[in-house]
């Protein structure tokens, strides 16, 4: 998933010959292309060729079935004489089966190898014993499986150890853990991908880190194809973006959790994190985007963090109902003392008046999620007073650009230090919504975050 591919051999629609040569080059967090040498329409014209098509099959030089899914035409030539060349762009691929569906094809489990699932876990399989006589030894046991529900899906970690020798003067050990989503009834591929990649954001969470997936394999007895039933394991193959699949050093100890610190809750914490997925996306999706947008600008990271916050605060602690039927109440008994053209104005200019103004947000949001941490890094109240009103007229210049406030805005370093320090507030309040306790939550940032956010409290001296 992470290694250039090419795969050399001859393509076609499914249900049809794969008889057109071609060769497939998939490169890790650029693209995937498809070249063909010749069309994939019975009469070769290639200005009638498909411009889209939802799957294409191949065969390898090597033997393997492959499936191509969405795949958009790209570039096309016409040589005279000579032949005409083709190119198709998948969104994903699929090495070891022919698909003839893909919306109605179930798969019964996805097995994922992420690139700091093995150290966030922190359950390791060696032991080694050191003898009086110098000599030692290597112990190797699989640590048990760790399961999970997640309703119709099984979740489950699972551990590989693997040794390979050079000649006799050298070995290599290794562990890793793989994430298992397992569906008894089968489920299709891109419902069952969603549990992936939702964890894919959760893992980004915990260790603080962009993470990428090494590796999937889908797995299913009810696929079939050209052969029958097959329930032999399936590659998966498709481009991650803004990602740095070099070795990441970073220690267990600077994530944000780990496995081992909420294991005793992790069944509840992991069932709210999905449970919770679609009132959550959009404020996870803003903490996110810190994690994998290294290049985005100040000014765009902290309205992502602010916007998160107030939908944070919408979603979870605002009683939108109530304050709404009282506020429509207050208005009607108001409007109507005016015509009906100025009755149309005001609904139109005050129809969201019931909505909170982001500094009673943020001062609430404050009040019900203040760590030690926080208090450490912002100050005291007059300190978080300040902090929230420059934090509503920097959200205001650098949403509308309102010169009226472009002095009192936040710039430069300054921004960045409010960024970082209501980013703090924010993980608290996603950390407690998942089912996290306030005490471990303190015990987390008490752990190393007074080092970790050092800069915070010097910038704040």
């Amino acid at each position: 998933m992470i290694d250039q591919r090419t795969y050399q051999g001859y393509w076609g629609l499914p249900g049809k010959p794969q008889d057109v040569a071609g060769v497939l080059n998939f490169t890790p967090q650029s693209n995937i292309e498809l070249q063909l040498l010749g069309t994939l329409n019975d009469d070769n014209d290639i200005y009638d060729d498909y411009h889209y098509v939802k799957l294409i099959h191949g065969f390898t030089l090597e033997g393997k079935k492959v499936t191509l899914i969405d795949c958009a035409r790209g570039r096309a030539a016409v040589s005279f004489p000579g032949y005409s060349t083709i190119n198709y762009k998948p969104s994903k691929i699929l090495i070891g089966v022919h698909l003839n569906e893909i919306e109605t094809t179930n798969f019964n489990e996805v097995i994922v190898e992420f690139d700091l699932l093995t150290k966030w876990i922190d359950k390791w399989g060696f032991k080694k014993k050191l003898k009086d006589d110098g000599s030692f030894s290597f112990d190797y046991h699989y640590p048990n499986d760790i399961h999970f529900s997640l309703g119709e899906v099984q979740g489950l970690f699972t551990f590989y150890g693997s040794t390979q020798f050079y000649q006799e003067e050298e070995f290599t050990s290794s562990h890793k853990a793989k994430v298992k989503f397992i569906s008894s009834t089968g489920l299709p591929v891109m419902k069952l991908l969603a549990y992936v990649w939702h964890f894919k954001k959760f893992l980004t969470l915990a260790t603080e880190s962009n993470t990428f997936v090494k590796n999937v394999q889908l797995k299913s007895d009810m696929v079939k194809d050209d052969d029958g039933v097959r329930n032999e394991l399936v590659e998966l193959l498709y481009n991650q973006r803004n990602i740095d699949v070099k070795k990441n050093d970073k220690h267990s100890m600077n994530f944000l959790f780990t496995y081992n610190d909420i294991h005793e809750q992790f069944d509840f914490v992991i069932g709210q994190w999905y449970e919770k997925k679609d009132v959550l996306e959009p404020i996870i999706n803003a903490i996110y985007s810190s994690y994998t947008e290294r290049l985005l600008y100040i000014e765009n990271r902290f309205l992502d963090v602010i916007q998160a916050l107030e939908v944070f605060h919408r979603r979870f602690l605002q009683n939108t109902e109530t304050l709404k039927a009282e506020y429509l109440i207050k208005l009607n008994s108001i409007i109507q003392l005016l015509n009906e053209e100025q009755q149309k104005l005001v609904k139109e200019k005050l129809s969201y008046g019931y909505e909170p103004g982001l500094t009673a947000r943020l001062r609430e949001l404050f009040k019900l999620y203040n760590t030690g941490l926080l208090s450490y890094v912002t100050g005291d109240n007059t300190d978080v007073v300040r902090l929230i009103r420059n934090a509503v007229d920097s959200r205001n210049y650098y949403t509308h650009y309102d010169h009226s406030v472009k002095r009192r805005a936040l710039k430069g370093a300054e921004l960045y230090y409010a960024s970082e320090r209501l980013k703090i507030l924010l993980l608290t309040a996603i950390l407690k919504e998942i089912g996290i306790e306030m005490n471990t939550i303190e015990s987390l940032f008490d752990r190393n975050g007074y080092m970790k956010y050092d800069h915070l409290i010097k910038a704040r001296q």
